[in-house]
């Protein structure tokens, strides 16, 4: 699909020397159709999409649209919960820098992360924001591509008080969500309810960073 894709994007054929082990497969499946142009050097070889590739991309495209818009619906649905039935301000898909009190610390191995909602109380006082970042999955395998990312999730848990993930009613059993973290299930569309409780900081103080980070975004 990479492979496709980077031709689709040229908008035209395009010269290789050679056929690759991938063109020969996708020349096969008729995906992609290659010709033998001559030169002033001797032949050189062009690979173009058939109409099946480019379909192919295109569903691929429109599939890749289809899941962020699921998952950016059920991040607003979450968000939107949380101002209601719990008063919180939330910020949603938020980019976040590593604080500089924490640069020289070796273990962590984040320098910035994306936060698909970000919560805390309505208050003026910073230790008692109650900050939370909240993970939404809409399905295993993003769950799964997810653990695959242990800087996300360390970085998750440093920027806040208490994390969770935010899954689909019955979707994810709480025995595998990471140690430290909660589980958020929709019971229904837009209600949520707590299935796992995470584990909160004591004396939690959100870094100067993450704190300019939401007041460039606003609430």
């Amino acid at each position: 699909h990479k492979r496709l894709r980077f031709i689709f994007e040229k908008g035209r054929p395009i010269h290789i020397a050679k056929l690759e082990g991938v063109d020969v497969v996708l020349v096969a499946a008729g995906l992609v159709r290659h010709e033998a142009e001559p030169s002033g050097r001797g032949t050189h070889l062009t690979l173009d999409l058939t109409e099946s590739g480019r379909a192919l991309v295109m569903a691929r495209a429109a599939a890749r649209r289809n899941a962020v818009a699921i998952h950016n619906s059920l991040a607003s649905r979450l968000a939107h919960w949380l101002r209601s039935t719990r008063g919180c301000m939330t910020w949603e898909d938020a980019t976040f820098a590593r604080p500089v009190s924490q640069a020289r610390d070796a273990s962590l191995h984040w320098t910035t992360v994306r936060i698909d909602v970000f919560a805390c109380a309505y208050t003026p006082t910073a230790r008692i924001a109650k900050c939370e970042t909240f993970e939404v999955k809409r399905s295993m395998s993003d769950f799964l591509s997810e653990l695959k990312k242990p800087e996300k999730l360390m970085a998750s848990r440093e920027l806040a008080e208490a994390s969770w993930f935010v899954t689909p009613a019955g979707m994810l059993d709480p025995a595998v969500v990471p140690e430290g973290f909660g589980l958020m299930v929709e019971a229904s569309p837009g209600v949520f309810e707590v299935v796992k409780r995470p584990k909160r900081k004591k004396a939690f103080m959100p870094a100067p960073e993450t704190l300019m980070a939401l007041v460039y975004r606003r609430a």
